[in-house]
């Protein structure tokens, strides 16, 4: 009888011990989780909560979450297509993802080029929705060479995977482009520009990035960044990170690497060249491992 009494004791006591740390999960474990998983946001997901329309307006909500830190990060999910709008980002971890690479790609492009003015274009060089609207003048598109995606100082520890970051002023015309009044100013280019012109050829080649990265931490995990001339603009310093597109390609996918920051050219561009001898010099100096080192090829 005492026996019996002493296991149903300790069979008590199991019980309870184990409902304790059942409680204690249900009480901490859940405000961990939703704290650890941040904002998901959508864009071109129509049956979905918290969808927009366009990246920038996904961008916008981004900004008035305000995430301070990674486990505030917000995640900008993006259907497969074309989205053809300039976006500014100021907002610290921010996340653009294509989920569902098999379904095609999340093409963000524009088409902004140095030496041409357009009615969209403000004063400061980048796109203002009131201005494309009226049409009441034209400015030069030339802040960061009219990069299609712009991340700006305070956009840190941004990251994009899957994302094809394009500038189609070097590879063709738009109609988009054609109805925002594009204008040569005759200062680099002495050119027109319209729907019948071959924008490939030397004549009507001139400056026009897919990226403007000028702030740090940033990351590129299976992306590609398309244009013809000074395709990724980077201000005075090129922060590298894991990065796979079609200019700048890590060796490895297994690979691991600490953040690097690398001198570009005096002007802010990081041309294939530039990334090539600029990691071949990292890895002369033994600055991270040979496994670890970033190539670039010309596309």
């Amino acid at each position: 009888m005492l026996s019996r009494t002493r296991n149903l004791s300790q069979r008590l006591v199991s019980v309870i011990a184990a409902l304790a740390v059942i409680m204690t999960v249900l009480l901490v474990f859940p405000t961990f989780q939703a704290h650890a998983a941040g904002t998901d946001l959508y864009v071109g997901y129509s049956g979905k909560s918290n969808n927009f329309s366009t990246v920038q307006d996904a961008v916008n909500k981004a900004a008035s979450i305000n995430p301070s830190n990674e486990s505030q990060r917000v995640t900008i999910h993006i259907a497969p297509g074309t989205y053809r709008q300039q976006v500014v980002v100021q907002t610290p971890y921010i996340s653009f993802v294509n989920d569902e690479p098999s379904k095609g790609d999340v093409v963000l492009t524009w088409y902004y080029g140095i030496g041409y003015k357009y009615y969209s274009a403000n004063a400061k060089g980048y796109y203002d929705a009131s201005l494309a609207n009226s049409k009441s003048g034209k400015n030069v598109a030339n802040y960061r060479w009219g990069a299609t995606v712009q991340l700006w100082p305070k956009a840190t520890y941004f990251k994009a995977e899957n994302i094809v970051f394009e500038n189609s002023f070097n590879r063709y015309m738009t109609k988009e482009e054609v109805a925002d009044g594009v204008e040569c100013t005759n200062e680099t280019l002495t050119v027109q520009r319209n729907s019948n012109v071959d924008v490939q050829s030397k004549a009507y080649t001139e400056r026009a990035a897919a990226l403007s990265v000028d702030t740090g931490y940033a990351e590129f995990l299976n992306c590609k960044m398309l244009s013809s001339q000074d395709t990724l603009y980077t201000g005075v310093l090129l922060s590298i990170t894991r990065t796979v597109s079609s200019r700048v390609r890590q060796t490895t996918s297994s690979a691991e690497a600490m953040l690097y920051s690398i001198s570009a050219s005096s002007a802010g561009r990081a041309t294939a060249q530039a990334l090539q001898a600029a990691t071949s010099q990292l890895q002369e100096h033994r600055a991270i491992p040979t496994q670890a080192i970033f190539s670039a090829t010309a596309r």
